[in-house]
């Protein structure tokens, strides 16, 4: 009823899809050397070169809402977070670091 190589054909077809699964759980797992083998770069350009952005610290305030304070290349922000929107509440200035590298 089925040609001969039926059996054939969908052995192949399982062996591309396996093959195709494990591909792309190794893009994933390895998204950095993704990156650099297609030579993307992540990072933000600026004036300066690339801009720095790191979380310093968080505080939850309710289940839906925190406030952070952020370090985007050398200056402090206070921001609210919620589940729809991000607000800048304050600059607190430079950090520590920029402030004793103008001296």
């Amino acid at each position: 009823m089925y040609p001969s190589n039926y059996a054939g054909s969908i052995t192949l077809t399982v062996l591309i899809l396996i093959g195709l699964l494990i591909i792309r759980y190794l893009l994933l797992r390895h998204k950095d050397l993704l990156f650099k083998f297609m030579n993307i770069n992540l990072d933000m350009p600026s004036k300066k070169g690339t801009v720095i952005i790191q979380i310093e610290t968080t505080t939850k305030i309710s289940k839906s809402s925190s406030l952070m304070i952020v370090n985007v290349d050398g200056e402090r922000l206070l921001l609210g977070v919620t589940q729809d929107s991000i607000s800048n509440i304050k600059s607190l200035g430079k950090s520590e670091r920029e402030y004793n590298n103008e001296r």
